[in-house]
Parts: structure tokens; C-alpha cells; sequence
């Protein structure tokens, strides 16, 4: 039927066929190695990218879960840390891009302590320069809450450091002094490392690249992006340049044949000029300076007078002075060659001056790092410095600084929360018993009459590490003691933070709190702050002092301290505590009863009663008030506990709780940087746990073995997928005995002995008691690695313009997963791949198709389908001759037709004149007989005929299609088919009749 349906469907020239899309095996996504910065923000670069470390973020990496073939160990590995620095990109120019650097540096090596608790890095390794408390210049390492360990230095693995100038004035570091020479011991090996140096408003004050972007472009050794020349000699001298500067040319050493140096009759190389200008291809070092600094050669580097420890240059810039000064290779230290020994010896020769001994000597001008205050140095790690990206990236900050950055906030100290963790639940054992998380649900099990602690369940030291002020790089802290703890039980809370560090702390703010009423709300002249007036003071209160009525009244008013609904809010706390004191003590509590409405029937009595709470004192006559120089009456409101003690340690009673009684318990903790994190749990009380199933997910997925030319599935073992437990701690196990042997495991389409592909669906159950049961549901899934059974058309006749489907070539396809691929409302598609088929184009193709299930397993017609694409103004002796390829028995076409007489309701007089067609056609004793009747057409029944056949069955269009059932391929297929039929059809019975 699908094939003569496609071969009618092509006279039904006003209908699209509904095509599906080809479906194509879809490639896995590259494993992503590299963790990603989440807080680098739109205009923020990375400094580090894959290569000098194995990171672009500063966390740790687990080499065992992500194994990776260079791994170098902790040396090779970016510390964990939260703190960085956000500098300036700069264009060649030296003109802000308007993007920064993202550099991290310092840090730990592991994420985690020895115990296993998170690491504190975050404050670990920000390291700086502070004084002792003997006036020594040191290196410090801040510790939590802004401590330092002194004589520090850093303890990350090669990578960049950055030092903060902590003592709050500018400090001066000369390198060459060994006893000033700050955290780099007896080798001046780092003299080069502070690479560079910046104020405390963020600007680059100096600074010097390496070796690779000095050198000339192209040269060995050369930096892809090289710094342009910014010096040449001009009449021998090294001036600075610029357009317009006249810059002397370069010579060049003539060789021999040889290529060796041809020599004068002195014995000297002889050189020509060149018509390139003499650059200076040097590394240099330049400092900012806002003053100009003294310590400047007159005479040009390296001419006579010229001496080592001086700057070479001093340039007049915006703001201030430039100091230059060359230096040999990084590698070198700075140490001077033999060369400029000689020409600085000279010079201090002719000035009566001490000559520079032989060996090392470094150039003093370069030595002294000047860090002004609250500014700091930074140091291009050594490995770091052998990768282009990353070495490109600390070129372009060096050259824009240089040429702008001195200017400009360019640097500046980021700090990030990242390793701050919210509040967690995990299982705990308590007093020798499991608490542990029902699966999937936020529901802990206690046994009736245990006296549990709630608090055991939650995690919340995360929450005890932040910075608590943004780029303050001394604000970290990590102190439990800081954070502050609430826990409610059913609604009611149970613990709290008290505001107060001791009563005189409560006392005073109260009394502020009523020297602002009175000055702010009353406007009385006496109370306030401003010139003239004086604070509320316990003198001031009941029954000595003036303030009364002031207070409290026996009528609601805006107008007392007590009417304030803020100030009752804040203070309901007090006036609850003192009534049940006087209460305690047998005293009238009646004056109470409307106090949250902010008045009273006797404010002397509530008056007195407060002010002798605040004073500690005990009034007995009229109006008597409780005795509050008893302690326990005086500060008994005083928690008994800390805060964090009273969170951990707080106990719920089952013991008279009814089974399935259910505890709702929310944990509250706020951190001191302000972030407050909650969760709930809820605690029921039973008479047995229930027990617990475990899946193991890396055995739900099985794939099939091939076994010669023939795949094999091995019988399941579902013990060996999941386990149960009793949940009941046993002294080893948090989960308990071993009860896997209970399981019952049951499924409607896996038989475990003789699994099939696909996906199935299983249930197991695993019971204590009647009453106590746990019960999950999972799916096995086999790999399909069969194909659909496929049968293809072996050719198809097409009318000029119509939809070309691939589809129309499938009379079958059955998959042994997913069934019928024709009528299911699974997707199956099929791929045209040998050829294009062009409607407009008159002709025979050749195509290749192949149809997919699901899973991508293919099938392919074997041998290639003819595809005839009809003339446009087709007669029907062409259709005759392009039937003469058709295949197709009767018995075929019959029992087709049927399934589509099935499927229509004849409820107009259209649909009963197709059905009749239908039948007369299904009648047919084969198909010659309707070639016959096709043929007997007048020979001017061209297609054009057709479409007016056609117009006259498509007010039916609608109704058809809601009686047609879907065949999976988007529109109905059978619908279209259907049509296709009866047009042809409506031919026959105008011949007929």
C-alpha cells in the first residue's frame, strides 16, 4: 500500500507530504578538564590559562578523579585562594581597552586540611610587608581576622606573588642589603622578581617585562608581540624616541667567505651602516617618580662618565619624571657585565672614587623598591614566565602602564567568598544511634524516647569563612564564635542570639534608645546629643527622676516611649522577663495584661519595675518592686551557654511523643559578613527505622557482547545492583546490617535470566515488618545494538513539483525495541544520502536511504531505488509508461485499501463516492487491469485535469482527517494517502460513467 499510495499521491499536486528530519548519530561533548571562574565578570580576562598551571581557577584539582598525563604534582598545581588582582589591559598604544586581568597568586595546595575540614587558604597566603613590634621591616602572611605570622614568605608552588604594604606609610626595601633585604634571604636571586610596583590608588609605578619583548621582531627568542622600540642612539647617545627623531644606522659586521669576522690591520671587526635606524633592542626598568629623582647619569649609557648605579635616563612625563634604567637579562639578576664594570670604574676613577670590586654587583638605582603606602609588589611567577599566553598578558600590563597606567587606577585587590559553604545536613550518629536522611527527603527517623540533639544533622562551619569587607585583603576571618545561631521547633524559637555581650551593654542601649525618643519624638530640650543637652541616664528614670509619664501612659499614645510600636517590638523581650520575675516573686502582674498595646493602669508600678531591673536594685515600699540585687533576678535573662554551645547542644525529648509525631526543626545561621543561611528538617518519631535501598547507577547500564557475529546479553544479578540495610546503627555502619537478602525485585519487561535490549523498568521492595518498608524504582537499560528490519520500494513515481520525501521509499520498518516504527509515535527517520532529488527536474534518480531507530541503529536499502520525477505537462499515456516499473501484487493492494475503508466513516455524500471508488479499485483482479483502465483515459487527460478533480473533494479536507489516524510522520500520512487514492479514483468513475 505504501508504495502504490505514493505512486496516486503524486496527482495530489495541492497537498505537501509531512516529512521527517534526518536523524544522525549525535557526537559526545568533549570532557571539560578545566574548571571555569565563575566570578570573573564580562570585561575580566583570565591571566591563567591552561599550561604554566592546570586551572583558569584557583581551586583544587584532584588529579585521581580527573587524571591528566603532565601532571606534575602540587608544584604544578594553581593554589586555592580568594583573593586577586584586577588589572588594566592596555592596546599596543599604551589606551585603555576598557578589560582586566584577572590574577590570581598565593595560595594553598590542597582544598582540605589533614583532618579533612575545609581549607582556610582564602586568608592563608595574602602576604605583605608589616613592622615587628620592635620597629623591624619584615614579610608578614595574614591569618585569620588580620593577624600576621611574621618572616613569612609565600608558599605556593612558583606561581606569581603579590605583597601588600601593610604598615601604613611608604616604606623603601633595598635588595642589595642583605639585612634589609625582606623575605629573600641571603640570595638576591628575586632582586628582579618585583616585577611590578604600585601605589595605593591603584597605579603602576614600575615596572619591567621580560627579556622575549625587547628583542627585535623576528629575532630569536622574540616575543610574538614585542615592545616598538622606545630608545635609539642618536649621535652615540641613547636617546629616547620618537617621530621625528633622527636616529643613527645600524651597523652590521662584514664576514669572510668563511663567514667568520673580517678584521682590520688593528686586529678589529669591521663594520658597515645599514639603512635601519639604531634601536636600542635592551631590557630597561622604569619608575614613576613625582619629584625628580638625583641619582640620574649625566653622561649617556655606557659613554664616558656613565656610571652602573645610577639611573640612565630621567624623562620629563605628565605628573612627573620617568626613570630609565637598561639591565642585562632577567637570568643575570641585574648583575653588571665586564664591559660596564669597566666604564663605571673609570668614571669613579676620575672622581677619586672607590673602584668597583671583581664579581657580583648589582645596580643599586634598580635594587631600592619604593612601595608607597597601602600600595604593593607584584612578582611574574617563574613558571609562568616560560608560557607565550601568559607572558604576552604581563608584557601588555608592563608596556600600557609604562605609557599610561602611572596615570590611572590600574591595579586593583579583588576578594571572593567562594569557599564560604551554606548550611548542609549529613548523617550523624547520636548517642550511639543513626541520624541519617530518608532518601530524597529532608526527613530524619528517631526512635521513640530518645532524647536527640537536632544540630548534629547540620553542617554550618562553611559559613564561617569570608572577607568581611570587599578587597580589605585583612578582613578575612573563619571563627565559628562569630557566627550567630536560631533554631525553631515547631514554629517556636528555642535558640537565639542575644544582641548583648553582658547587661551594662543592654542597659546602655536602652537608654540610648530613650535619649533619641525624647530628643527626636518628645523634643524636649533637656535629652540629646547636640550642644546644650545631656543623654537619658538611669537618674533619669522612676521613681527619683523626672521621666514618668514620659514612658508609659494609661491611654494608647505615639507620645510615650511604650506607645512606640518599634521600641515595644524591640524591647517586649525586657517587659516580658521583668513580669515573670515580679511574678516569681508573688507581686501584682494585673498592670501587665495591656502592655503590648502600649499602656497601663499603673505606670508607676510598670515604671519602678523597670528602672529597678536596670538599676539592680529592689524597692519595698509602695510601689514595690522584685529584688533585683538577686543575681538570678538581676541577669537571669543572661543566656547560660554561648550562642554556638546552645545550638549544638539543644536536646528534643521523644520520650511522650506518639509514634509518626513529627518535629518540624529550622536551623538559622547568619555569618558575620551578613550572610544568613537556613534550612529545615523534619524529625519523626519512630518504633523502628525504615529500612534503606541503595542503587548502584554505575550497573543500571549494560552493553551488549558480541560473541562471533552475534550479540549477547549475560543473565542480570539485581543483588549485585542494589543493597538494603536495617538503618540501625550496628557500632560500624551508619546504615546498619546488611539486608539485602530481603529484596524483592519484580518487573514487567525484564526477565533477568534472559534480558533484551532496552529500557526497563524494575521495582524492588525490602520490608522490616509490615509496617516498615522501603521501596525505589530504576531502570536497566541494555544497549540497543540492533538495527530495524526495514523493507524499501524498489522505485517511485513522482509528478513534476511535488514534496520529495525519502520516506515514501519504506513500506515497513520494525525495530526490536520500539516496534513499528511506521505507526508509532516514536520518531524514526530516514536519510537520503546518494542523490538529490530535484521535482522540477524531469528524470530518474538513484538514491540510497536508510532509516534509524532511536539509538542510531541503521539500516540501508542495498540496492539504490529508482525515483522517476514526471514531465511537467504529463499526459496519462506518461503515467501508463512510468507504471510499467511498478511492483506491487493484489493481494497487497487489497488488504491496504481495506485498512483505509477501516478508518473512514461515511457521513457525506464525497466520502461514499470515494468509498465506492475505493471498493471498485480494491475489486480489481490486478493491477494491469487499472494500467488498462488509466489508459482507456482520453489522451488530453492531463494532470491539469487532475487538480480539478481534486478541488472538488476539498471542502472534505477537515473532516477526513479527524477520522484518520496519525502514521508518526507529523501530518497523517493516511490521510493524504487517502486523498491521493480517490483522485485517481474520480478518473475511473467519470469513464465509468
Amino acid at each position: 500500500m505504501k508504495k502504490l499510495f505514493a505512486l496516486l499521491s503524486a496527482f495530489v499536486l495541492t497537498l505537501a507530504i509531512i516529512g521527517l528530519a534526518t536523524k544522525a548519530p549525535v557526537a559526545s561533548a568533549a570532557d571539560e578538564k578545566w574548571t571555569v571562574d565563575p566570578t570573573l565578570a564580562e570585561d575580566e580576562i583570565p591571566m591563567y590559562e591552561m599550561g604554566s598551571i592546570y586551572t583558569t581557577f584557583p581551586n583544587y584539582y584532584d588529579n585521581a578523579a580527573k587524571p591528566d598525563a603532565l601532571w606534575g604534582g602540587s608544584s604544578r598545581m594553581y593554589p586555592w585562594n580568594e583573593t586577586r588582582l584586577r588589572v588594566a589591559e592596555y592596546d599596543a598604544q599604551g589606551a585603555a581597552t576598557g578589560k582586566y586581568y584577572a590574577i590570581f597568586f598565593s595560595g594553598l595546595t590542597s582544598a582540605t586540611n589533614s583532618d579533612g575540614t575545609p581549607a582556610s587558604g582564602a586568608g592563608n597566603n595574602v602576604n605583605g610587608y608589616a613592622y615587628k613590634e620592635d620597629g623591624t621591616l619584615t614579610t608578614v602572611r595574614v591569618k585569620t581576622g588580620g593577624s600576621y605570622t611574621y618572616d613569612a614568605t609565600p608558599a605556593d608552588p612558583s606561581l606569581s606573588h603579590l605583597r601588600v604594604n601593610f604598615t601604613g606609610e611608604d616604606i623603601s626595601i633595598n635588595m642589595i642589603e642583605v639585612s634589609n633585604r625582606i623575605g629573600d634571604g641571603s640570595n638576591a636571586q628575586n632582586l628582579y622578581n618585583r616585577m611590578f610596583v604600585f601605589d595605593g590608588e591603584g597605579r603602576i609605578i614600575r615596572g619591567v617585562a621580560t627579556d622575549g619583548f625587547y628583542l627585535k621582531a623576528g629575532a630569536d627568542g622574540a616575543a610574538a608581540d614585542v615592545w616598538a622600540p622606545q630608545f635609539c642612539y642618536v649621535d652615540g647617545v641613547v636617546t629616547p624616541y620618537a617621530e621625528g627623531v633622527e636616529c643613527d644606522k645600524a651597523k652590521e659586521a662584514v664576514l669572510n667567505e668563511d663567514g667568520s669576522p673580517k678584521l682590520d690591520e688593528n686586529g678589529e671587526a669591521v663594520y658597515v651602516e645599514t639603512d635601519e635606524p639604531n634601536y636600542v633592542y635592551k631590557r630597561f626598568m622604569w619608575e614613576f617618580f613625582e619629584t625628580k629623582p638625583e641619582n640620574v647619569n649625566t653622561a649617556g649609557y655606557m659613554l664616558e662618565g656613565w656610571d652602573c648605579d645610577l639611573w640612565d635616563l630621567c624623562l620629563d612625563v605628565e605628573g612627573g619624571y620617568m626613570a630609565i634604567a637598561f639591565l642585562n637579562g632577567e637570568g643575570t639578576n641585574h648583575k653588571i657585565k665586564d664591559e660596564e664594570r669597566a666604564v663605571t670604574n673609570a668614571t669613579r676613577a676620575a672622581a677619586g672614587k672607590e673602584a668597583l670590586a671583581e664579581g657580583d654587583h648589582f645596580r643599586a638605582c634598580v635594587a631600592e623598591i619604593r612601595i608607597p603606602k597601602d600600595g604593593g609588589t607584584f612578582d611574574f611567577g617563574y613558571l609562568d614566565k616560560g608560557v607565550p599566553t601568559e607572558a604576552a598578558k604581563f608584557c601588555n600590563i608592563i608596556r600600557g602602564a609604562y605609557m599610561s597606567g602611572r596615570n590611572v587606577k590600574s591595579a586593583e585587590i579583588k576578594t571572593y567568598n567562594f569557599s564560604s559553604k551554606p548550611l548542609t545536613t549529613f548523617d550523624a550518629i547520636v548517642n550511639d544511634k543513626s541520624y541519617q536522611l530518608m532518601a530524597g527527603k529532608n526527613y530524619v527517623e528517631v526512635l521513640q524516647g530518645d532524647v536527640f540533639k537536632p544540630a548534629k544533622n547540620i553542617i554550618y562551619d562553611g559559613l564561617a569563612s569570608a572577607w568581611l569587607e570587599e578587597g580589605n585583603v585583612k578582613s578575612y576571618q573563619k571563627d565559628l564564635n562569630a557566627l550567630e545561631y536560631s533554631m525553631y521547633v515547631d514554629g517556636t524559637m528555642v535558640v537565639y542570639k542575644y544582641p548583648y555581650a553582658d547587661k551594662a551593654e543592654m542597659v546602655a542601649d536602652f537608654l540610648n534608645d530613650l535619649t533619641v525618643f525624647m530628643e527626636d519624638v518628645r523634643e524636649d530640650a533637656t535629652y540629646g546629643y547636640s550642644e546644650g543637652k545631656k543623654a537619658v541616664t538611669l537618674d533619669d528614670l522612676y521613681p527619683a527622676g523626672a521621666l514618668n509619664w514620659e514612658l508609659i501612659s494609661t491611654s494608647a499614645s505615639s507620645e510615650v516611649f511604650w506607645g512606640s510600636a518599634e521600641m515595644r517590638a524591640k524591647w517586649a523581650w525586657m517587659v516580658n522577663y521583668v513580669a515573670s520575675v515580679r511574678k516569681a516573686n508573688g507581686l501584682s502582674t494585673s498592670y501587665w495584661e495591656t502592655i503590648d498595646q502600649g499602656l497601663t493602669a499603673s505606670p508607676g508600678t510598670f515604671n519602678c519595675e523597670i528602672a529597678m531591673f536596670l538599676r539592680n536594685e529592689h524597692r519595698t515600699s509602695w510601689p514595690a518592686s522584685s529584688d533585683y540585687t538577686n543575681e538570678e533576678n538581676a541577669n537571669g535573662f543572661l543566656p547560660k551557654e554561648s550562642n554556638q554551645s546552645a545550638f549544638l547542644n539543644y536536646e528534643i525529648d521523644t520520650t511522650n511523643d506518639h509514634i509518626d509525631q513529627v518535629h518540624e526543626v529550622k536551623f538559622v545561621v547568619k555569618s558575620a559578613g551578613g550572610i544568613e543561611q537556613s534550612i529545615t528538617l523534619n524529625y519523626v518519631v519512630v518504633d523502628e527505622y525504615t529500612p534503606i535501598i541503595e542503587v548502584d547507577k554505575n550497573k543500571l547500564y549494560i552493553e551488549p557482547v558480541l560473541n562471533g557475529d552475534k550479540y549477547e546479553i549475560a543473565p542480570i544479578n539485581p543483588m549485585e545492583i542494589a543493597k538494603a540495610y536495617n538503618a540501625r546503627y550496628n557500632g560500624v555502619s551508619i546504615k546498619g546490617d546488611d539486608i539485602s537478602q530481603n529484596i524483592h525485585f519484580s518487573s514487567e519487561t525484564l526477565d533477568f535470566n534472559n534480558p533484551t535490549e532496552g529500557v526497563h523498568e524494575v521495582y524492588a521492595v525490602v520490608y522490616n515488618d509490615v509496617r516498615h518498608y522501603a521501596e525505589t524504582k530504576f531502570n536497566i537499560s541494555i544497549t540497543d545494538v540492533t538495527a530495524p528490519y526495514v523493507e524499501f520500494y524498489s522505485s517511485l513515481v513522482l509528478p513534476y513539483g511535488t514534496t520529495w520525501t525519502p520516506e515514501l521509499t519504506v513500506k515497513k520498518a520494525v525495530d526490536n525495541v520500539e516496534g513499528n516504527l511506521m505507526g508509532s509515535t516514536i520518531e524514526w527517520c530516514v536519510d537520503e544520502s546518494s542523490a538529490k532529488v530535484k521535482t522540477t527536474t524531469p528524470g530518474t534518480y538513484k538514491v540510497t536511504v536508510s532509516v534509524y531507530d532511536t539509538t542510531g541503529n541503521c539500516t540501508t536499502v542495498k540496492k539504490a531505488i529508482n525515483v522517476t520525477v514526471l514531465e511537467k505537462n504529463a499526459s496519462a499515456k506518461d503515467i501508463v509508461d512510468a507504471l510499467a516499473g511498478v511492483e506491487a501484487s493484489v493481494s497487497e493492494i487489497k488488504a491496504d485499501l481495506g485498512d483505509v475503508l477501516a478508518m473512514v466513516e461515511a457521513d457525506s455524500q464525497e466520502i461514499a463516492n470515494i468509498k465506492a471508488a475505493i471498493e471498485l479499485l480494491a475489486s480489481a483482479e490486478d493491477i494491469e487491469a487499472v494500467k488498462a483502465a488509466i489508459a482507456a483515459l482520453p489522451e488530453d487527460a492531463d494532470i491539469a485535469a487532475v487538480k480539478a478533480a481534486i478541488d472538488s473533494v476539498k471542502a472534505t479536507t477537515d473532516s477526513v482527517e479527524q477520522v484518520v489516524t496519525a502514521k508518526g510522520c507529523g501530518k497523517s500520512a493516511y490521510f493524504v494517502e487517502f486523498l491521493a487514492a480517490g483522485c485517481l479514483l474520480v478518473f475511473l468513475l467519470r469513464k465509468k460513467h
